[in-house]
Parts: C-alpha cells; structure tokens; sequence
C-alpha cells in the first residue's frame, strides 16, 4: 500500500461523510480529521473506534431522554373527599336532629323499612319556605361544590373562567349532584334519619334546585375571589378574611369542614386574581 495510506484515509473521509458521527459532538469528528491527517493505521483503528463509541453514548443519551414518560396528573384525593364530605354530613344532620323534634322522633322503629317507606317523591313543592328550597339548598350545593374543588387537582389549577374552568365546574357539578342525592335519598339521608318522605312531602325541588343553583351560586363566590378578595387581600388581607366568611359562604363551610378558617384559600398566591399572581 503507498505511503499515507490513501485508502484508509477514503474509508475514514467516506465514514464520516456517511453520517456515522453526525449525531455526535464535534469532538468525534475532530478525532477522525486528525487521524485522517496523520494516516497511520494504529491512529486510524482507534479514532474509527473512539468516534464510534462518542456517537454510541450520545445517541443512547438522547433516547433514554425521549423515552422518560410523562409524570401522570395527581387524581383526586379520594380519602379528603370523603371525609370531608362526612364532616360536613354529620353537621347538617347534627343541626336537623337537634332542631327538628320529628325527625328524632323518626330515630325509632327499623330502619331499612322506614327508610324505604320514606322515598316518595311526589309533585314540585313541599310546602316549605323560600329560603330553605332556593336558598339554603342552592349553598348546600356550592358547599358540596368547593368540598370537591379542595380535593381536586383540576378544580385547584383552573383559572377562573380561563382554560380548563368549565371542565372542573362540570366535575364539580357531578359530585353536587351525588352530594344532593345521598342527602335526599341515600343510607345517611333525611329519609333514613327522620324519614322526613314517611311523614311529610318529599318533592322534586329538592332534587332539581339544589345542583344546578349551587353551581351557579359557586360561579358567582369564584367571581368574587376573583375581582374582590385577590385585589383587596393585597392592600387589607383583615378586610379581605372578613368579607370571605360571608361573601362566599359555601367555600366557608368547605373550609371548615377540612378543619381550616373559613376565610382560607389554598395560598393567596395562587388565587385567581386579574394580573394572574
């Protein structure tokens, strides 16, 4: 072979232009230029094979990266969920049975057939006030609501009525409903404790009224942390706690029922205020 070794140096200058080390760093090409330069086969073996190992690692680097997967979003915290559900429960029940001498009265006799007994539901109005069916119920609704957002990553993340806001009121729209319907219906009720369908009228207000008002009414406590509390709690936090307790009641009661003052949001920070602080 001739001195220079000029088809060793085409092998190494045809590997190279072959792509073999372009998705290498420079420093794997430099090697094969210089040992290309100065021809020798000893040099010329072992830049082919230090180029080629440069190549190996980066392109195992750069596919170990593009295989990591996706970090799943947090789901729902099933077991704060229940149990603040429970909290709230046993509250609303706890005032009932001490107000309402009838329905401790009901507390006797078997259970599972008064309970039974007392699922009727017949016509739209049960006689009872304005206050409690288009009030009251509609708050249990909105109540039941932030119970639900406090748990739920996608309710916590979503700006108000940005990207994702009419996703996470949907869910919490459902968990309303379930809420609305085991307080009505269910094995911890009104029909099983008080078995209020055995002994007065159990109508369809109850049912319809209290989901969707609630939504509605919980829009409208998002709006108020939105163009109220998040701009005034900058200037007079104090004020701002205040106007919390009753300006947004159902997000009260949520707050309580996790055992946190009522004015409390999940970090001032990220409230969902106008400039997005």
């Amino acid at each position: 072979m001739p001195p220079g070794f000029p088809v060793a140096r085409a092998l190494v200058v045809a590997l190279v232009g072959a792509g073999l080390a372009a998705p290498a760093p420079l420093r794997a090409q430099s090697i094969l230029d210089a040992a290309a330069r100065e021809a020798t086969p000893d040099r010329l073996t072992l830049a082919v094979q230090e180029a080629f190992q440069q190549t190996v690692a980066v392109d195992g680097a750069v596919a170990e990266s593009d295989a990591t997967p996706d970090v799943p979003e947090p789901g729902i915290d099933h077991r704060g969920l229940i149990n603040q559900s429970l909290v709230f429960l046993a509250v609303q029940h706890g005032y009932r049975l001490g107000w309402e001498e009838k329905s401790r009265a009901e507390l006797k006799g078997p259970f599972f057939k008064d309970w039974l007994d007392s699922i009727r539901i017949k016509g739209w109005g049960d006689g009872g006030k304005v206050f409690t069916n288009y009030v009251a119920h509609p708050m249990m609704g909105a109540a039941s609501a932030s119970i639900f957002a406090n748990n739920d990553p996608v309710s916590q993340q979503a700006e108000f009525w940005g990207d994702g806001y009419w996703r996470a009121k949907r869910r919490q729209f459902i968990f309303a409903l379930i809420y609305s319907e085991q307080f009505e219906l269910g094995p911890l009720s009104e029909s099983s404790l008080g078995n209020i369908g055995k002994r007065d009228k159990m109508t369809w207000v109850d049912h319809v009224v209290t989901p969707p008002l609630g939504i509605a009414w919980a829009i409208g406590e998002d709006a108020v942390d939105h163009f109220v509390l998040g701009p005034l709690h900058r200037r007079n936090r104090y004020l701002a706690n205040a106007i919390a307790i009753l300006g947004t009641p159902g997000k009260s009661m949520a707050n309580l029922a996790r055992f946190k003052p009522p004015w409390h949001r999940d970090g001032w920070s990220r409230l969902h205020t106008p400039d997005g602080r």
